[in-house]
């Protein structure tokens, strides 16, 4: 599954775990636009401890393993960061790719 999310100046996205997703398949994640920071937390809860990371165009983030569960979000995005050439007037994009199921399902088996 490729999921695209467009974030305006300023915003972010909650700490949330993807929790509906089957597969242990490492999610990867590229940024264009904007600086973001990036907040990865542990499986537990919300809570502290965390690693925050600031994102910039081009990055690309895989988490796998036991972090492929863990709370993680967008704090917020940083206005007026963003490179010349990247084809946005402002923001930015964040293209994610993950498997959702546990295992593909064959035809004929």
């Amino acid at each position: 599954m490729v999921l695209v999310n467009y974030y305006p100046p300023g915003s972010g996205m909650g700490m949330h775990v993807d929790e509906f997703e089957e597969s242990r398949a490492p999610v990867i994640s590229l940024s264009i636009g904007d600086e973001a920071l990036f907040r990865m937390g542990h499986t537990e809860s919300r809570t502290q401890p965390w690693d925050d990371v600031t994102l910039c165009s081009g990055d690309l983030v895989v988490f796998g393993g036991p972090k492929r569960f863990a709370y993680h979000g967008v704090v917020r995005v940083n206005d007026a960061t963003l490179p010349d050439g990247c084809g946005l007037a402002e923001g930015r994009i964040n293209i994610t790719i993950r498997q959702v199921s546990a295992a593909p399902k064959l035809q004929g088996r």
